[in-house]
């Protein structure tokens, strides 16, 4: 073998070396690469799944809001014909919430954290405290239509509650209407904004196109305590045979979040 032949071998050999040195290096990069591709779609899955799994829990707790609310509001209709007007009423309601409103359409409005609780005392007054003897009040909740935020914080409600009230002198049929807002506190539902508004009354034997019994109006209750706040923020709807019925309370459409110009109570 002449020297030049041994050269030209040698160099042939390490050009091989360099060839199989660059290839094992290409494929541990290609692995490497394939190694951080999974991790980073593994992590993505898991990431999309979390967020799936949080979608799947809200949407779970914001169909359980809905019959928390009706239960709430079915709890309502309980109390008002037992009469119940001390803690069972008053633990319905939103209670240490600045922007607690109850409006009763006939009286007024009261607001603020204690304003269930002052409206309780204004109701036991009407009565001088006596036990409500005779009194019953059926106000059944039918025609719902609630809407849940989207973020599963707040909901809406109105409610036609076909009715009658009975003292031990007069029997009336009267139907209502009630606008609820609602909010979640403390992992409970409560009555946060509520609107108590007439629909029809009358005698029972007459029909209500020939009497229209009208409730007492404000100026009634001056003279009793824990007057309300404020006037009311609607006029009292009563049907007459001259009037024109309007969409009010409007039934809520869905939402994502609140907002203060939704309030049932203005």
């Amino acid at each position: 073998m002449t020297t030049t032949e041994g050269t030209n071998i040698c160099a042939s050999y390490s050009a091989r070396r360099v060839a199989a040195a660059a290839f094992a290096v290409a494929v541990i990069a290609a692995a490497v690469f394939a190694v951080a591709q999974s991790g980073v779609a593994s992590a993505g899955g898991a990431r999309g799944k979390a967020a799936g799994a949080t979608d799947e829990k809200l949407q779970y707790e914001r169909v359980m809001a809905v019959n928390a609310v009706s239960n709430l509001m079915g709890r309502y209709s309980f109390v008002h014909l037992a009469n119940a007007y001390d803690d069972r009423w008053t633990d319905l309601f939103a209670n240490g919430d600045p922007d607690l409103k109850i409006e009763i359409a006939s009286r007024g409005i009261w607001q603020g954290p204690d304003a269930a609780k002052r409206l309780v005392k204004h109701y036991a007054a009407q009565d001088d405290g006596k036990p409500p003897v005779g009194i019953m009040g059926v106000h059944a909740m039918a025609s719902s239509v609630i809407e849940v935020a989207g973020d599963g914080q707040t909901a809406r409600g109105v409610w036609i509650s076909p009715g009658s009230e009975t003292m031990p002198l007069a029997a009336e049929w009267v139907w209502i209407k009630f606008c609820g807002d609602f909010k979640k506190l403390d992992g409970q539902w409560k009555i946060w904004h509520l609107q108590v508004n007439g629909l029809f009354r009358s005698n029972y034997s007459k029909p209500w196109t020939e009497e229209h019994v009208m409730p007492p109006g404000v100026h009634t209750f001056n003279s009793l305590p824990f007057q309300p706040d404020r006037p009311p923020s609607v006029e009292n709807t009563l049907y007459t045979t001259s009037m024109i019925q309007k969409l009010d309370p409007a039934p809520p459409l869905p939402y994502e979040t609140w907002d203060d110009s939704m309030s049932c109570v203005k």
